[in-house]
């Protein structure tokens, strides 16, 4: 239990009101392509209902990270080669302008959103961090279906499908029963990404930006730059 009562207690004494969980999205909701991935989804799911509730009773709020969809070895794109996108290293990536990958990230999102009342919302990192979509790493010119769309369509595409998801998923959800936020973070993104992602964002998500991209500094005579966040 990463978030017992009194540690509750205390983040909201500080006025915290919410908090962070990483998941992976396959071992909350079952994986279409090979159920054997999601063994004990029910019961993470029905841990985090119960986190939500119990962080509610302190004004908190559980907000879940996405990092999808994460990578798939070799031998996984031999029995579904069509899902395949950009190589990465001995695996690749699940494509998300394939429609079947689409529907998988955007059913997930709202079977989480339908399954848990009171959850606070998703935040998305869709550059950096694991392989995920195609042009995660920079390297999406290798998918012949996300290299002619480019970088900045193909991520605020992926936020659509959790914008999707979320409102899918409401809709089983109880009447006065407050919906996700979806949190974009624009860690990662190349730049002259940023204004084009941006510009085809879902209208009811917010961004978080990095606060020091590319900040000048120099420290003991020593001059540097910050690509992203530092304790300096």
């Amino acid at each position: 239990d990463p978030y017992p009562d009194h540690y509750l207690a205390r983040l909201a004494a500080c006025g915290m009101d919410s908090v962070w969980i990483h998941i992976v999205l396959h071992k909350l909701v079952p994986f279409p392509w090979d159920a054997s991935q999601s063994v004990g989804h029910e019961k993470r799911l029905r841990n985090l209902r119960k986190l939500v509730a119990r962080a509610a009773k302190q004004g908190v709020k559980i907000i879940l990270y996405l990092n999808e969809p994460r990578t798939w070895p070799a031998s996984f794109f031999a029995k579904h080669p069509r899902l395949k996108g950009a190589d990465a290293g001995g695996a690749a990536s699940l494509c998300t302008s394939h429609p079947e990958v689409q529907a998988y990230l955007r059913n997930g999102v709202a079977a989480i959103t339908a399954a848990v009342p009171g959850l606070g919302g998703f935040f998305s990192i869709t550059a950096s961090e694991n392989r995920t979509n195609c042009w995660s790493h920079g390297q999406g010119a290798a998918c012949p279906r996300c290299g002619p769309r480019g970088a900045a369509a193909v991520i605020a595409e992926l936020n659509h499908q959790y914008a999707k998801g979320i409102r899918k998923g409401m809709e089983q959800q109880e009447e006065g029963v407050a919906a996700p936020q979806l949190i974009v973070w624009d860690w990662g993104w190349r730049p002259g990404w940023g204004e084009q992602i941006i510009a085809g964002l879902p209208k009811e998500a917010m961004l978080m930006s990095v606060s020091e991209w590319d900040v000048q500094i120099e420290r003991g005579g020593v001059k540097s730059s910050i690509g992203e966040y530092s304790i300096s």
